[in-house]
């Protein structure tokens, strides 16, 4: 199994490029870089969520161009926290049409305190 780390700026210490967010018609949150809390160097990516609807993947972050190869097994792992605890998805699919599953989607419940 590969467990090496293929994303680019992942604890944001270099900045947000390369990630993307996005919210869909009907959810909003705002997407910040944090230099006051950080679960390893200085930085994190804050996201405060004021509107949700009842569809799970209407906010979103991540990094397009990753190469993952068929049948090729992967593991995934990050630090993250909520105030207050909250529930999210957690997906690797493809980033574009027909917006395919790459074998992961699994909902993560967070915490007030940094989990990994």
């Amino acid at each position: 199994m590969d467990t090496s780390n293929r994303l680019l700026s992942s604890s944001f210490e270099e900045g947000s490029d390369p990630w993307w967010w996005w919210n869909e018609t009907g959810a909003q949150a705002t997407f910040s870089l944090d230099s006051t809390t950080a679960y390893s160097g200085t930085h994190s990516l804050k996201v405060e969520v004021s509107q949700v609807d009842s569809t799970w993947w209407h906010i979103q972050f991540g990094q397009s161009g990753l190469s993952i190869t068929e049948s090729e097994r992967c593991a995934v792992s990050f630090a993250a926290r909520a105030l207050p605890s909250a529930t999210i998805g957690v997906a690797v699919m493809q980033d574009g049409d027909p917006w395919g599953n790459y074998g992961l989607w699994q909902e993560v419940e967070l915490m007030p305190a940094w989990t990994v």
